[in-house]
């Protein structure tokens, strides 16, 4: 559990764990308590509240990976050839890292 939820949660409150982004917020969807989520999955659901601003410190690189038998497939390169820039563009807070590699490397 966060330490963002544990501030937020009551002392007596029951605790449910989850070991899934999807499973949180499945659980959070249907009422069932408090999660921290990446904001673009919050954003698309309009049921849900942010309770506190994003903490720039829970930010990662997205990084895109394929199978190695596979990575070097016509349809996984057609794929990231075509969600690479829908998700550069897309305004979600995601960024590019500096050890992150070139989605044709």
């Amino acid at each position: 559990m966060s330490q963002i939820t544990r501030q937020r949660m009551a002392n007596d409150a029951p605790v449910t764990v989850a070991n899934t982004v999807m499973g949180m917020f499945d659980l959070v969807c249907t009422g069932v308590g408090l999660a921290v989520l990446p904001c673009y999955m919050g954003e698309n659901n309009p049921e849900l509240v942010r309770l506190h601003e994003p903490d720039p410190k829970l930010n990662t690189a997205l990084w895109m990976l394929a199978h190695p038998e596979i990575h070097r497939s016509a349809r996984v390169h057609a794929f990231f050839e075509f969600v690479t820039p829908r998700i550069r563009s897309s305004g979600l807070d995601i960024y590019r890292s500096s050890t992150t590699a070139d989605a044709g490397d």
